[in-house]
């Protein structure tokens, strides 16, 4: 039984995993979010949906998962829309019969009640209302469906207010110790706006460290760092666990500047209720924090995003949104990652390789 046994792998230990899997004849229970292992490994999967509390079981691996599920949301979809439109038919009628009823007005042939005869002749009042009546008993009695709906916004992009090309970053001789001894750099690069830089090598190489330090939050042993006049920037960290105690609320409010009302509903498009925004950060499951930050960063506006691991926590509805949204963004990126189908799906121009 693995559990998400690819977080915190680097490239050298996933392959050493997947072998070990492919070449064992024992059954694996693997929890995972890394697409490309489920693709490659699995022939069943188990779903869990926490809202409806129930378990899904599809046969074949991840793909063929992910092509029944489109399937099965497009069905849903269409069965909901057919509620609908039932339910408007059904209220559209009973209302036109106590109009006719309240003003005597003969019904056309097509709306007449084909159930008996002898009511088609009677155009009381009293007729309408008993047919009224039976609408919207059917109307009461229509099973509900609810509309398929996600956790986070359907419009999920990130918004900048820098315009044009010109470069945002600048790094020059940079170095950097490490606790282990060793030393990064030195490094010399430039980040534009609308690029993708991708920070890799194996784990303890520094790739944190080296973020950290670009972005200001560590000083560099040698080197400089520039930064475009004004440059907005948001930190997504690894270790979301390692937060201050400070309540979903005061963290947003602190680094967003939104009326409470404004910034409330926001947190709710993210799948963030009422009872989740009171508790505090660390109380929160990964993926709530994960879907935390990503509202922070979408809030933000920020210029230029700097992601360690950021689908580590997040759920498939998550790794695709924001996915969608970085191909779409106009700042600057620089991301660590060991999401193989994540790194190949953003196309990153420049990569940093460590160690």
């Amino acid at each position: 039984m693995l559990d998400e046994p690819t977080n915190n792998l680097d490239y050298s230990a996933l392959q050493r995993l997947e072998k070990y899997i492919k070449d064992s004849r024992s059954t694996f229970i693997i929890i995972s979010h890394d697409r490309k292992l489920l693709t490659d490994l699995t022939n069943k999967i188990f779903e869990i949906d926490s809202d409806k509390r129930s378990l899904s079981v599809f046969i074949g691996n991840f793909e063929e998962y992910l092509k029944e599920k489109k399937r099965s949301k497009i069905r849903q979809y269409e069965k909901w829309q057919d509620f609908r439109d039932e339910e408007k038919r059904l209220t559209v009628s009973a209302r036109n019969k106590y109009e006719w009823a309240e003003k005597g007005q003969k019904p056309k042939i097509t709306d007449r009640y084909r159930g008996n005869i002898g009511l088609q002749k009677d155009r009381s009042a009293q007729v309408f209302h008993r047919l009224a009546k039976n609408l919207e008993r059917r109307l009461e009695n229509l099973e509900k469906v609810e509309k398929p709906k996600g956790k986070l916004p359907q419009k999920f992009y990130f918004n900048i207010n820098r315009k044009g090309e010109g470069r945002i970053l600048k790094i020059e001789s940079l170095e950097k110790k490490l606790p282990n001894g060793k030393t990064v750099g030195p490094l010399s690069f430039e980040v534009n706006l609308g690029e993708r830089l991708l920070i890799s090598g194996p784990n303890g190489s520094g790739k944190t460290t080296l973020m950290k330090t670009i972005k200001g939050e560590l000083k560099p042993d040698s080197g400089k760092i520039t930064f475009a006049e004004g440059l907005k920037i948001s930190y997504l960290p690894q270790d979301l666990t390692a937060l201050p105690g400070q309540t979903t609320l005061d963290l947003f409010f602190a680094q967003v500047e939104l009326p409470q009302t404004e910034g409330r509903n926001y947190l709710a498009r993210f799948g963030l209720k009422e009872e989740d925004v009171k508790k505090k950060v660390g109380n929160l499951s990964p993926g709530q924090r994960s879907r935390l930050f990503l509202a922070l960063v979408m809030a933000q506006r920020a210029e230029c995003l700097f992601l360690d691991e950021p689908t580590n926590h997040l759920d498939l509805e998550g790794l695709e949104a924001l996915e969608k949204a970085l191909l779409g963004y106009r700042g600057g990126l620089i991301a660590i990652s060991h999401d193989r189908q994540f790194v190949q799906k953003i196309g990153f121009k420049q990569e940093i390789k460590l160690g």
